[in-house]
């Protein structure tokens, strides 16, 4: 639903750059295509197969700094019927960030993406999610201490 609300506002803002006026006389409408979106993305992500997901964390103190290290990595095969042959891509994205305790702030070190130019805009955004989640996952398993400052 987040997602949903988060889709709406900026195609709002594209409208209201787009034509003038206020944001919000272009929220209704964005709304609903936020929400199409949305259900097309489940059926893009259908296609998925043989979905891998792999992460590890190290926690880090020394001169006085605190921090998580991650390398994270998804990996998936697009399956996409092209003139009626079944045809698998493969496609990924992998990295390393870590994040400073004491700030709570995420820094990536190093990103890459493996043949998503030409995937489906639902399925880029997908993974882009899912290794988002996995980091962010694999922070608090190693400090929970990031979930009590939540609090």
């Amino acid at each position: 639903m987040q997602n949903v609300m988060r889709k709406a506002w900026e195609i709002a803002r594209e409208g209201q750059k787009k034509f003038g006026g206020k944001v919000r006389d272009y929220f209704a409408e964005a709304l609903r295509v936020a929400w199409r979106i949305v259900k097309e993305m489940g059926k893009a992500t259908d296609r998925l197969k043989d979905i891998v997901k792999e992460a590890t964390g190290r926690e880090w103190k020394k001169y006085g700094k605190h921090r998580v290290y991650i390398d994270a990595s998804i990996k998936v095969i697009d399956q996409k019927n092209v003139n009626g042959n079944i045809v698998g891509i493969a496609r990924s994205i992998e990295g390393s960030w870590y994040y400073d305790v004491p700030t709570g702030e995420m820094y990536r070190q190093s990103y890459r993406e493996r043949d998503l130019t030409w995937a489906d805009p639902e399925i880029q955004e997908f993974l882009r999610n899912e290794i988002k989640k996995m980091i962010w996952d694999k922070v608090r398993e190693i400090n929970p201490k990031m979930e009590e400052m939540a609090e």
